[in-house]
């Protein structure tokens, strides 16, 4: 690559930083409005990227406006460090964040938006209430093995080659995977048991108040 070609991705790269910190001037108000569509800073990307690197199991819309929020909010007045890049991930990574820590604290399926569960819940097996559940507990799994899940489950790649690339022995492996499988299904079995017991509930009050009545 010439000293030209060079110069000219420097060039580019300013230029793309430069419209990105227009677009974190003003109020928090200003800055929704000018970053809320069309992802002109790229937070989606970066959302699935830390969603993947740390191997959970969240909503990635719900994640990305999440980020959308809590970047026009630190950004509205403020000057934004030199290395703008850094600066959003870090928006991300709280989002990111926060977004475990809600679907832990959610005590019913009420509170939780459907988003992607729908979609995790097929592979999974579960209705979309219990999918919930099952990931909320996912996502405190130790890291090691949600990362088992992702490469075993998701990405669909054999034990034998697991075991080589990590150095542990095949049936370590498969214990760990076996592990987090109950973990994950034991937890939506949980949630179903739960929301029947709820429903029965319901149910037989509403039998009752008609009796009354």
């Amino acid at each position: 690559m010439t000293s030209t070609t060079l110069k000219r991705a420097a060039a580019a790269r300013r230029r793309r930083a430069a419209s990105r910190r227009h677009l974190l001037a003003g109020s928090s108000r200003e800055v929704l409005a000018r970053i809320v569509d069309g992802d002109p800073l790229g937070l989606r990307e970066r959302v699935g990227s830390g969603l993947l690197a740390r191997h959970l199991l969240l909503d990635p819309d719900e994640v990305h406006l999440r980020a959308i929020a809590a970047v026009a909010a630190e950004a509205g007045g403020l000057r934004v460090a030199a290395e703008l890049g850094a600066w959003l991930q870090a928006r991300v990574d709280e989002a990111i964040d926060e977004s475990v820590e809600e679907l832990c604290a959610a005590r019913s399926p009420h509170e939780l938006r459907r988003g992607a569960w729908n979609d995790l819940a097929t592979p999974l097996g579960l209705p979309s209430a219990a999918a919930r559940a099952a990931c909320a507990r996912f996502n405190i799994l130790p890291a090691t093995e949600r990362e088992l899940f992702f490469r075993a489950v998701l990405e669909r790649r054999s034990l034998d080659d697991l075991a080589r690339a990590s150095g542990l022995s095949l049936t370590e492996l498969a214990r760990r995977a076996r592990r987090v499988l109950d973990t994950i299904l034991g937890a939506g079995a949980a949630s179903r048991g739960a929301s029947a017991s709820s429903q029965t509930t319901t149910t037989r009050g509403t039998t009752t108040m008609g009796r009354t009545t």
